[in-house]
């Protein structure tokens, strides 16, 4: 017997199987480097799955709230979806089958393998499709397995809509104040007229220097919101109501002379206009005199047809101190337009029932002393403006109608009509505002008031006034003069 056990332990010895054969528990595999490898690929794919589920919280958190970098950054996240989403749903989908059919093989009742091989041959959605085809003992399964793969696709750019932007409104009230175009002017009295002038010369002259975009904006240079004409289409009630329509203003097709004026009106008590999504809705009260202009006559005499057309009794005091403007002190040069308004004729008529007349001549070829004569019937238009301000686009005018609250009534009544003195010093000015230019050149206004409304500066001699439009001549002496 002892010869036997040692011959065995001898030939165990020989063969090498005497420390195999395990004693007790034991691990299958060390744990090595590999094993910790595989082991944190196994928790990150267990991890990564709930980014997705923690990605949905904070967009549902993020519903509802204002725009923010945290919110952009959530944004962004979720544009990330379409590109993570399928790698992770392939990891983990593979894992999971691969597990499955493991499992399911331990068993003690098995599986078949038809269903192992359908189990295992599912690691990609290529290898589904391809095993739904061939092993068709099993298509419930195979159709299941499918199902389960088409996911990934949808779940992938379903996580590209899961969040966006959208606008929300939310609206407050405020108190704006903007500057009224019906003080009297500045111009009203001698005194004023020596200290005002100046900055009303300037002011129109940088109006007309301003780029042809600038004129054409719905803003002036310092961001005030200009007054648009409103069409004689717009001036009367709708279906003989008290209610005007509403004239609507495209922006994009404004011109120089679409506005009633080149400078806008001040426009101030708007808070956190910079910030990027506020928008200021408000409506204003505005009024502008408006010139319809008649032709007398082209290469009329100035000592004769003109003044015998200007009837003394009616033109004084404005025609004398319009129709010679000195150059200089003690000079008798004539500047190239003048303008003399029939104050004392307006004034026998009565104000209320009558318009005031101006006369706008212009020199209109280089002979001397003849020129262009236009009769202008001004009338006060008084307008309800709906101005609209954001920080992207700043201020300007959406629409505008027929004011119901003029605070000058009738229209024959302006602000600055209410004293002779003022209309003779605003007559007398305006030839004057944008610097002397004599008879033998066209001043700025005249060049504005003929088209040239991009470049009103460029020097040339007098062009004739016979190709140029009447209602453009009344609609840019109308911009001209509000300026």
């Amino acid at each position: 017997m002892g010869l036997l056990l040692r011959g065995r332990i001898l030939v165990g010895e020989i063969l090498g199987t005497k420390d195999e054969w395990p004693t007790g528990p034991s691990q299958i595999e060390k744990r090595r480097l590999g094993w910790y490898l595989r082991f944190a690929g196994e928790l990150a794919l267990t991890i990564l799955p709930i980014s997705f589920i923690i990605l949905a919280i904070l967009a549902a958190k993020l519903d509802g709230q204002p725009l923010s970098n945290y919110g952009q950054n959530v944004v962004d996240a979720t544009r990330l979806g379409p590109s993570i989403y399928p790698i992770i749903f392939t990891a983990v989908a593979s894992r999971f089958y691969r597990s499955v059919a493991l499992w399911t093989a331990a068993r003690p009742r098995g599986i078949s393998i038809g269903a192992l091989e359908q189990l295992l041959g599912s690691q990609s959605f290529a290898g589904t499709v391809v095993r739904l085809l061939e092993v068709r003992t099993h298509i419930i399964l195979g159709l299941l397995i499918f199902s389960t793969w088409a996911l990934s696709p949808v779940g992938g750019q379903s996580s590209s809509r899961l969040i966006e932007t959208a606008s929300n409104v939310t609206t407050d009230t405020a108190t704006i104040y903007h500057s009224s175009t019906d003080g009297l002017t500045a111009l009203i009295s001698a005194s004023d007229k020596a200290v005002n002038q100046a900055a009303v010369n300037t002011l129109y002259s940088a109006s007309l220097l301003a780029s042809g975009l600038q004129k054409q904006s719905r803003s002036d240079m310092w961001s005030r919101p200009k007054i648009p004409h409103l069409l004689p289409a717009y001036r009367f009630p709708r279906n003989s109501t008290t209610e005007y329509t509403w004239q609507h203003v495209d922006a994009a097709a404004m011109q120089a002379d679409s506005y009633a004026s080149l400078l806008g009106i001040k426009v101030q008590g708007m808070r956190d206009l910079a910030a990027q999504n506020n928008y200021y809705n408000f409506t204003a009260e505005a009024s502008y005199a408006d010139f319809d202009c008649a032709l007398v006559g082209h290469d009329m005499p100035i000592n004769a047809s003109i003044l015998t057309f200007l009837n003394v009794s009616d033109y004084e005091p404005t025609l004398r101190a319009n129709m010679f403007v000195p150059k200089q002190p003690n000079a008798t040069e004539r500047s190239s337009f003048f303008m003399a308004a029939d104050v004392w004729r307006w004034n026998r008529a009565g104000r209320l029932d009558s318009a005031l007349h101006v006369v706008y001549g212009s020199k209109s070829t280089n002979a001397n002393d003849v020129y262009s004569l236009f009769n202008c019937t001004v009338h006060n238009v008084a307008v309800e403006l709906n101005i609209g301000c954001s920080a992207a686009d700043g201020c300007g005018v959406t629409r505008l109608r027929l004011s119901q609250n003029a605070t000058w009534s009738p229209p024959t009544l302006m602000a600055w009509t209410q004293a002779n003195p003022g209309i003779t010093n605003l007559l007398s000015a305006f030839p004057l505002a944008a610097g002397f230019t004599d008879r033998y050149s066209a001043s700025p206004t005249d060049n504005f008031v003929r088209g040239s409304t991009e470049f009103p500066y460029a020097t040339w001699y007098p062009s004739a006034w016979a190709g140029v439009p009447l209602a453009d001549v009344s609609r840019r002496l109308t911009t001209a003069f509000n300026t």
